[in-house]
């Protein structure tokens, strides 16, 4: 499975942040659903002492499912950042509707512009 903490350039959106990339991998068919819904103001940003035309929040689900395999993975999330400097986000990953693990991520996509 993946680390506690992971800090990644590319973004929430662009792939799972709580699956085991090896029980995954198939060379045969698959099907794959990225949502993420983003808004200025969900949970955090309606509160006064945090509230920034800078900040936004979203929600985000992602879904893997195997024919052959016979099995799916799926996550949920919500994060929180500064447009185009990063974010925080918290996600709860599932085999099937089994509780897999839950971990934190940061969202920094600065880093790729400082290279």
């Amino acid at each position: 499975a993946s680390s506690d903490i992971m800090v990644t350039e590319s973004g929430f959106f662009n792939s799972f942040l709580l699956m085991d990339s090896y029980k995954y991998s198939t060379p045969e068919s698959w099907v794959t659903l990225n949502a993420e819904y983003r808004a200025d103001y969900l949970l955090l940003n309606r509160l006064p002492f945090i509230n920034s035309a800078f900040l936004y929040e979203a929600l985000h689900l992602k879904a893997l499912w195997l024919p052959e395999k016979r099995i799916n993975h799926s996550e949920i999330g919500y994060s929180f950042g500064m447009k185009g400097l990063g974010r925080v986000g918290v996600f709860v990953g599932f085999d099937g509707l089994k509780y897999n693990s839950t971990g934190f991520r940061v969202e920094l996509p600065i880093l790729s512009q400082l290279r």
